[in-house]
């Protein structure tokens, strides 16, 4: 089973880990001669106890996934399909790695299927520093046949899709690898976390590569928004990272500082005529460790691309953090949208968090503090705000009433006056409130990765939020197909990326 390749004449094939050498005639005879021994034997079994029908099922199953790794095999084993991807993969390979060079690969496929394989490999270039000292070039080779096929350190495309997605969902990898092992396919027990940690890198590592692409000017938009009604959010969750303490002395167990940490998640979706979320257009959500800096330009990236430049309003909604409202007109103009088209928005029901707040700091006995909050609601939502301040300043003299927290509120709401036009807001059909944006960071990180005994490594917490955002946002298709495309080029696992102070040039533009 020789692969080959017209280019550079780099051979390409399986070299072992199929039964009966290989021979795909006698693999499909052992497949139907298996198959037929499974039926015999379990129609006896069932008339004996019926009972065992569902370990059969099981068992059927389990079959099936290892047949469907031979199959897959066989699949690659033709000599066309080595061609085709050593051609796509050599033609994209980059300048800065040597010409390729036969290496020997192991590559696992689905139902455990282990298969050896020859490809080419295109190792970095080396140069020379100031110094004159050798130095090693940027990133690591790269394997073009392999990143073709979107085959990705050592796994098959459907092996990766599934020990992913049932590590990012699952309460736990161990749970994960257990339930994997149910289906029928035996992994050991770091494979999930290993696989999350090298996937993510790589996912983050092309989404850096856009970015930087966008900074330079060379990323165009899409047409997503084009002509929508768009919604934009950004909120924190909680996590708890884990970090090793200095060495301790002889003897004694070196511990960990497990410290709480926020995690910063945007939303970006549409809204059709009648004020609901348009199901036409994918919500957009990521996530990010960084800070606020690098989470607002990854906001304005993420609308730049979408093409929210050329939608008809622009409605920014979110809770009073400081972090949010202090960059949004900075990812206003980085995103190249026209002000005038936006609309910035305090979510409506931390509004009335602080109104409740500021009537219980007025001292009213009960029934008048529910009259009054419900009279000041309804003068929040009809956009008279400024009446509602005036009637909250007027209990500043009474005997009663706590004056440090009323002003602390009465401070809260008059910084924020610009925001609280909720009557244009509703006139217009545009959202109330950031409920999709807290949705968000229930789904993926409160119901995964927040748990008072669970600590995260940074970087796999980075992987873990990212992927489980294109997960749940139904855009996992795009983020593989995205790292299919970077692989070819670069297999570098630097995650993090450097918030820039300047106007990108297509923002600028």
């Amino acid at each position: 089973m020789v692969w080959t390749t017209n280019e550079e004449g780099i051979p390409i094939k399986i070299i072992g880990g199929l039964p009966h050498g290989g021979d795909s005639a006698k693999i499909l005879h052992a497949i139907m001669e298996e198959i037929k021994d499974f039926v015999a034997r379990w129609q006896e079994q069932l008339t004996v106890v019926p009972g065992e029908c569902r370990r059969m099922e099981w068992e059927a199953l389990r079959l099936c996934t290892r047949i469907a790794g031979l199959i897959i095999a066989l699949v690659l084993a033709d000599r066309r399909v080595g061609e085709a991807a050593a051609h796509e993969g050599l033609q994209a390979r980059p300048d800065r790695v040597r010409s390729p060079r036969p290496v020997k690969r192991r590559v696992l496929l689905p139902g455990g299927v282990k298969v050896q394989v020859q490809t080419p490999y295109c190792a970095p270039k080396m140069g020379r520093a100031a110094s004159g000292k050798r130095r090693q070039g940027e990133g690591a080779g790269v394997y073009p046949a392999f990143a073709a096929l979107g085959i990705f350190e050592g796994k098959s495309p459907l092996a990766a899709d599934l020990l992913l997605r049932f590590a990012l969902q699952m309460p736990s990898f161990e749970t994960a690898r257990q339930e994997l092992e149910t289906l029928g396919h035996p992994y050991d027990s770091k494979m999930p976390a290993r696989t999350v940690r090298d996937f993510g890198k790589q996912a983050l590592e092309s989404r850096n590569a856009q970015l930087a692409a966008w900074h330079r000017g060379e990323l165009g938009p899409e047409k997503t928004l084009a002509g929508r009604r768009v919604v934009v959010s950004a909120d924190g969750g909680r996590l708890r990272i884990r970090r090793k303490r200095k060495r301790a002395r002889s003897g004694k167990r070196r511990k960990y500082i497990a410290e709480w940490r926020e995690p910063k998640l945007i939303t970006i979706y549409a809204l059709d005529e009648r004020g609901r979320r348009d199901p036409e257009v994918k919500v957009q959500i990521d996530a990010t460790m960084a800070g606020p800096d690098e989470t607002m330009e990854l906001l304005a990236f993420h609308l730049f691309r979408l093409g929210a430049g050329e939608a008809s309003v622009i409605e920014f909604i979110a809770d009073g953090a400081p972090w949010i409202w202090e960059r949004i007109d900075k990812v206003i103009a980085w995103a190249g949208l026209d002000p005038k088209r936006c609309r910035k928005v305090l979510d409506i029901y931390h509004a009335y968090e602080h109104l409740g707040a500021a009537l219980e700091a007025c001292g009213l006995v009960d029934r008048e503090k529910k009259r009054q909050f419900s009279r000041l609601k309804n003068k929040l939502r009809v956009g008279k705000a400024g009446d509602m301040l005036l009637t909250l300043q007027g209990y500043l003299g009474r005997r009663r009433t706590k004056v440090h927290l009323l002003q602390k509120e009465i401070e809260y709401f008059r910084k924020r006056l610009p925001l609280l036009r909720y009557d244009e807001i509703k006139r217009k059909r545009l959202a109330l409130g950031s409920g999709a944006v807290e949705s968000a960071i229930r789904r993926v990180i409160n119901m995964r990765v927040k748990s008072p005994s669970m600590f995260w490594d940074e970087d796999t917490a980075e992987a873990m939020i990212h992927m489980r955002a294109q997960l749940l946002s139904d855009r996992w298709d795009e983020m593989m197909d995205r790292i299919r495309e970077h692989a070819k080029v670069s297999r570098r696992r630097i995650i993090a990326f450097t918030p820039t102070t300047c106007q990108p040039e297509a923002a600028a533009a």
